[in-house]
């Protein structure tokens, strides 16, 4: 292999490890400088990251020292030839980490006598073995954690779902999250001139159609064009009139999501108005949220809410998303009572949402004072702030 990365070595300044990857990181313990190289491109070609720990650092609890002074959380510990005294002494040592001890064909026999001491350890005899190790480290950046999956869905067309969606992945993107935004909306004509004003790359729904079986989410996530650090799979919008997006089987969407939910933080997914496309894609994500509009729900439209429970009309678990000014007389909260929902939460007419959108800029929107308190109540309301996701704003 060609030494073409840079290692990334342990620093008393940081250790940054990707939240996408936080729980598929690797460990490389060896000063062999080309075996470094190698296993810092190999990581980085399966999707994960990984951080180079010299071999005078891999003594006595070591690695415990690691996690509490740069964070580390490693799921595979890659052992060079000559770090073998860091490889664990016991099966007890090694149930923890996946470990894999490193060398070439001469020094086979000690790797070996040192994998002896626990099943676990494995050993990897290179230049052989590195297309078993680069797809071991791909698989264990796919099982690396579940996403959180937000779906929005619109009750009606035109009430502000692509916005509400777009909004709240710049608000998950703007919190540290490594998020992932997904138009799923079959009349969907593309998002991506709406939140950028720079080209589209050629990576889109159209392109990953091609693909059979669905390419590893890591894989995907590599070549998604990004704008405001969200990464962003939509329609090309040079694809002209989208024909494409009629025929685009929901279990391809569906099975793309999920692979997705492996290679990032938070996937946020538009799924377009209500229907049965949409309500088969929110019955596979954690959280959903039922964009409307409050003139809309003034004047008839809560009646879907209110019975669509009943006859599968809407998704079994919901949040209410009301966008616009609420007409005098309509009161969000009763209506909130009488339906299914577990939370609501309002953004008012804010122009500079529009005027934001039309120039490319609607990530933009998301630090509104207006919109802030909008997207923290979902953030709110659905991730609970359990997971330092969100706390800095409900300490």
């Amino acid at each position: 292999m060609k030494n073409t990365a840079s290692p990334v070595r342990v620093t008393d300044d940081s250790i940054s490890f990707t939240k996408r990857r936080k729980t598929a990181n690797v460990l490389v313990v060896t000063d062999l400088a080309a075996l470094a190289d190698d296993m810092v491109l190999l990581a980085t070609v399966a999707g994960v990251d990984a951080v180079v720990v010299p071999v005078a650092e891999a003594r006595g609890s070591w690695l415990q020292n690691g996690m509490e002074r740069f964070g580390w959380d490693p799921r595979a510990i890659l052992v060079g030839p000559d770090a073998l005294d860091a490889a664990p002494q016991s099966a007890a040592e090694a149930e923890m980490h996946e470990w894999i001890l490193l060398g070439n064909e001469l020094q086979q026999a000690a790797l070996l006598a040192v994998a002896a001491r626990a099943p676990r350890i494995r050993v990897a005899i290179l230049p052989f073995s590195a297309e078993w190790l680069g797809n071991f480290l791909t698989e264990l950046s796919r099982r690396g954690g579940e996403a959180e999956h937000m779906t929005f869905l619109g009750l009606a067309g035109g009430v502000g779902t692509t916005t509400a969606a777009a909004l709240f992945a710049a608000r998950c993107a703007g919190s540290g999250q490594s998020v992932v935004l997904v138009d799923a909306d079959p009349l969907s004509g593309g998002m991506w001139e709406r939140l950028s004003m720079g080209p589209h790359e050629d990576s889109s729904w159209e392109s990953l159609n091609h693909h059979e079986p669905v390419p590893w989410g890591v894989h995907i996530a590599e070549v998604l064009p990004q704008t405001h650090d969200v990464s962003v799979l939509t329609w090309n919008p040079s694809g002209g009139e989208h024909a494409a997006t009629t025929n685009l089987p929901v279990d391809f969407v569906a099975e793309t999501i999920q692979e997705l939910r492996s290679a990032f933080d938070c996937v946020v997914v538009d799924a377009g108005r209500l229907s049965p496309s949409s309500l088969e894609l929110a019955e596979t994500s954690t959280h959903n949220v039922v964009v409307a509009h409050a003139s809309g729900l003034a004047s008839g439209q809560s009646e879907v809410l209110y019975s669509g429970a009943r006859f599968g009309a809407i998704p079994r678990r919901y949040g209410l998303a009301i966008i616009g000014a609420h007409p005098k007389g309509f009161d969000a909260y009763a209506l909130l009572n009488q339906t299914d929902a577990s939370y609501r939460s309002s953004l008012p007419s804010v122009k500079r949402i529009a005027q934001l959108s039309a120039q490319g800029r609607l990530f933009e929107a998301s630090s509104l004072g207006t919109v802030r308190p909008f997207l923290d109540d979902l953030a709110f309301a659905t991730f609970l702030s359990e997971d330092q996701f969100f706390d800095e704003r409900y300490a």
